[in-house]
C-alpha cells in the first residue's frame, strides 16, 4: 500500500509539472541584483499561488543575447516574455520612449504621477504589436560618468560617450546635444572603456555599481539627464493562454513586487552615491544652468514627435504633468 501512495504521489507530481504552462523570461539584470530578485519573487509566488499551473523560467544576465535579441526570440517563442529598459521597449513600441526624453521629469512624485494616468493607454499599444505590458516602473535617473573630468556638457562634448546600439532616442539626445557618441551593444562598455573606443557612458547611479562600470570611470556629472524607463512584458499569446484567474494572479504580483523594486532601487540609487565616492570616483555639480538644459530637453521633445512616438502621447504626456505640477501648487 505504502509503494502504491509514492507511485501516486510521484505520479502526479510528474503530472503537474508536464501540464504546468511555462513562462520563460530573459533579461539583462544579473541573478540576485534587485531586478533579479524582484523576478524571482514572481515567479515563486505565481507558482505556489497558481497551484503550480504557472511556472516561470528566468534567464539572467543577457544569456538571451542584448535587448533587440530578446524581442526578436520573443516573438519567435524561445522565451515569452523579457524585463527590458526603456530601449528594448522600443524595439516593441517607439511610444513608450516619451517617458525618457531628457529633462522631463523634476521628481519622483511626477514620474508615478505620469506612469500610473498613462500605462493603460501604453499597454494598448504593446498590445497591437503582440505584447502584454504587464508592469511599468522606472529604474531611476541616469547621469554621465567618464574617464575625464567632466563638469559641464561642453567637457562631456569633449570626449567619446557611449550610446546604445539602435537606440534612436539616444542618438536624438546625443545629436540634439552635440555629444560626440558611439554606438555598441551594452555588454561592450566596460572593454570599450578599457581599449579607449569610449571615455564615458550614462546609467543610474545603482547601475553603475551593479554592473561594476565604475571599475572604469573616474568622473560623474551631477546632472541628471532623464528617467529610465523600464518594464516586465509578455507575448501576447502566452498571456491570453492564461485563464482570467492567472491573469490576474501574474498581474497582482508583477506590480506588487515592481513596486517593491522601484521603492528599494531609489533607496539603493541615493546609497550608491556614497558608494561611488568611496571608489574614488568624483561627483562634479554642473556647470550649467538648469533652465539651458531643459531648453535643450525640450528642444529633443519636439525633434522626436512624429518620428519616434506620435505627437498625441507627448502632449498627453505635458497635460499629465502640467495637471500634477498645479496640484501641487
Amino acid at each position: 500500500m505504502k509503494l502504491n501512495q509514492q507511485f501516486f504521489w510521484f505520479i502526479s507530481l510528474l503530472a503537474g509539472i508536464i501540464f504546468a504552462q511555462e513562462i520563460k523570461i530573459a533579461t539583462l539584470a544579473p541573478e540576485g541584483s534587485l531586478w533579479g530578485s524582484c523576478l524571482d519573487n514572481i515567479k515563486k509566488e505565481v507558482w505556489f499561488e497558481s497551484k503550480e499551473k504557472i511556472r516561470i523560467r528566468i534567464f539572467y544576465g543577457g544569456k538571451m543575447g542584448d535587448e533587440d535579441v530578446m524581442v526578436k526570440k520573443i516573438k519567435i517563442n524561445a522565451v515569452q516574455g523579457g524585463a527590458f529598459t526603456g530601449n528594448g521597449l522600443g524595439a516593441i513600441t517607439q511610444e513608450v520612449r516619451v517617458l525618457e526624453c531628457p529633462r522631463l521629469f523634476r521628481s519622483y512624485d511626477e514620474v508615478d504621477y505620469v506612469q500610473e494616468k498613462i500605462s493603460s493607454e501604453l499597454d494598448r499599444e504593446f498590445m497591437k504589436n503582440g505584447f502584454k505590458l504587464v508592469g511599468l516602473i522606472d529604474t531611476g535617473f541616469a547621469y554621465f560618468f567618464s574617464k575625464q573630468n567632466i563638469k559641464s556638457l561642453n567637457d562631456v562634448r569633449a570626449g567619446k560617450m557611449w550610446m546604445w546600439q539602435g537606440d534612436m532616442l539616444a542618438y536624438e539626445i546625443m545629436n540634439t546635444l552635440e555629444i560626440k557618441a558611439r554606438a555598441l551593444n551594452f555588454i561592450d562598455v566596460i572593454s570599450s572603456m578599457q581599449t579607449g573606443l569610449i571615455d564615458g557612458f550614462y546609467t543610474t547611479p545603482m547601475a553603475c555599481i551593479s554592473l561594476q562600470w565604475f571599475i572604469e570611470a573616474r568622473y560623474m556629472l551631477d546632472m541628471p539627464i532623464s528617467s529610465v524607463s523600464g518594464a516586465l512584458v509578455i507575448a501576447k499569446t502566452a498571456w491570453e493562454k492564461l485563464p482570467p484567474a492567472d491573469q490576474k494572479l501574474l498581474s497582482d504580483s508583477s506590480r506588487k513586487y515592481l513596486r517593491a523594486l522601484v521603492l528599494e532601487n531609489r533607496k539603493k540609487d541615493a546609497e550608491s552615491l556614497s558608494l561611488l565616492k568611496q571608489n574614488k570616483i568624483t561627483i562634479n555639480k554642473s556647470a550649467d544652468s538648469a533652465a539651458e538644459l531643459d531648453a535643450l530637453g525640450r528642444k529633443v521633445k519636439t525633434v522626436l514627435e512624429g518620428k519616434l512616438f506620435t505627437k498625441e502621447i507627448s502632449a498627453r504626456l505635458d497635460s499629465l504633468l502640467a495637471e500634477f505640477r498645479s496640484r501641487k501648487k
